[in-house]
């Protein structure tokens, strides 16, 4: 017979046969096929939580030599180690992206030719090595008061 179990976070199923022949399938199933009466092994199935994400920028009304500051909240059930993707973008084009392990990443305007009323957006993307997570945030260029 065939037997069909989805599980959540770690589980143990016992076999109801010796298993013949395992393949593990993209999605998170594992196939084992086997024709004996007898329960001889286990296995342990860890299926992976995606992480989840939120960002925020110090600033949402910079001045256009300011630098802006994106700090990226995530976290990730599994407890496994997170990597972050920064894309800044000025007015829907990509002016620079950067990969990193740390939680922030500074923009300095100076490196593009910010004007008023410009849009910076940065999207921030983090993956667990599996899965991963994304999130907005952006601010308008504003000129200094008085």
């Amino acid at each position: 017979g065939r037997v069909r179990r989805r599980c959540r976070g770690t589980e143990r199923h016992e076999l109801p046969s010796e298993p013949a022949a395992v393949a593990p399938h993209p999605g998170g199933s594992l196939n084992v096929s086997g024709s004996s009466a007898a329960v001889l092994a286990a296995i342990d199935v860890k299926v992976n939580t995606p992480p989840t994400v939120s960002v925020a920028l110090s600033d949402t009304a910079p001045f256009k030599r300011d630098t802006v500051t994106a700090t990226a909240t995530a976290s990730d059930a599994d407890a496994d180690p997170l990597q972050y993707t920064y894309t800044w973008s000025l007015n829907g084009s990509i002016v620079r992206t950067t990969t990193t392990s740390q939680t922030t990443d500074a923009f300095d305007q100076r490196a593009v030719e910010t004007e008023l009323g410009d849009v910076l957006s940065v999207g921030v993307v983090v993956t667990d090595g599996v899965d991963e997570a994304s999130a907005q945030a952006s601010a308008t260029v504003s000129v200094p008061r008085p």
